[in-house]
């Protein structure tokens, strides 16, 4: 038995002291300049673990951050009901790149993307409803391109090709004009008519878009050409006199290092209607 004479009891109470502040090191919390309850972990009195910074008196809004203990950034995201919902950011140790990736209500949506350390895009695309949707572009650790993909609307892959770190296109599937898209197919005389060309522009090709109105008896009209450097450009024109007419679109592919050329044509019909006396 212990004697009541030995400090048995003040080293309890010593050692439950000690301990309690140690334990209150590795947390800690306060209000920010905004209002916001801030909670932060601590690996140590030195190293931060994470915050959580609530952003409404409920605290179902918050900003989670994380960092590794060797104070680099492990992950960042805003959450509504503990559901990712805006820009999360994070770090992969494995590969050492740093995601960006844009959710809204735990679903993805937006520019996705990751880069080295070296501050080089490793990948780049656009999700909707976590579909990969439009073109994504992949990149060795130097810049160089490693693929290049296109996607509709719902995730289906219309377009690929994948290169060697030299540059050299070592795959190719589908076909670099995605598709034509007219918003009127009858106007009136003298009337916009507009619409979008849509076509796969991967690095190494030089892609040149002409469009031209089909006179019989002449040579075609040309009203349109541009260097695509984007996968999608809006035209438009005007036709002065009514009639049956036809709008010829011609997209011109040249692979840039071996000179290989590539055509492609699209034809549609537009109905011009006569202006009415009242016009």
């Amino acid at each position: 038995m212990f004697s009541s004479d030995k400090p048995y009891p003040v080293f309890i109470i010593l050692l439950i002291a000690l301990l309690f502040s140690c334990s209150s090191g590795f947390h800690d919390e306060f209000y920010d300049d905004n209002g916001n309850l801030v909670e932060r972990e601590w690996y140590d009195k030195q190293n931060l673990e994470s915050t959580t910074t609530y952003l409404n008196p409920d605290h179902t809004e918050y900003i989670y951050t994380s960092w590794y203990s060797d104070g680099r950034l492990n992950d960042s995201a805003r959450y509504i009901n503990d559901t990712l919902d805006g820009l999360r950011k994070f770090y992969e140790k494995n590969t050492g790149l740093v995601h960006y990736e844009n959710y809204n209500y735990g679903v993805l949506n937006g520019v996705h993307k990751a880069v080295y350390n070296s501050g080089v895009t490793s990948f780049e695309g656009y999700r909707k409803d976590n579909w990969k949707v439009g073109e994504w572009k992949f990149h060795f650790p130097n810049g160089n391109p490693i693929t290049y993909e296109y996607y509709d609307s719902v995730g289906k892959l219309l377009y690929f090709r994948k290169y060697d770190n030299e540059g050299n296109v070592l795959k190719e599937t589908g076909k670099e004009l995605i598709g034509v898209t007219i918003k009127q197919t009858s106007v009136n005389e003298s009337e916009s008519c507009t619409g979008f060309v849509e076509a796969a522009v991967p690095p190494g090709n030089k892609t040149i878009l002409s469009i031209a109105e089909e006179i019989p008896g002449q040579n075609p009209d040309e009203f349109f050409t541009t260097e695509m450097k984007k996968p999608k450009i809006k035209w438009e024109t005007r036709f002065d006199s009514p009639g049956d007419k036809k709008l010829l679109f011609t997209l011109k592919v040249k692979e840039i290092k071996t000179g290989e050329e590539e055509t492609y044509t699209f034809e549609q019909k537009i109905k011009v209607n006569a202006k009415s006396i009242d016009d």
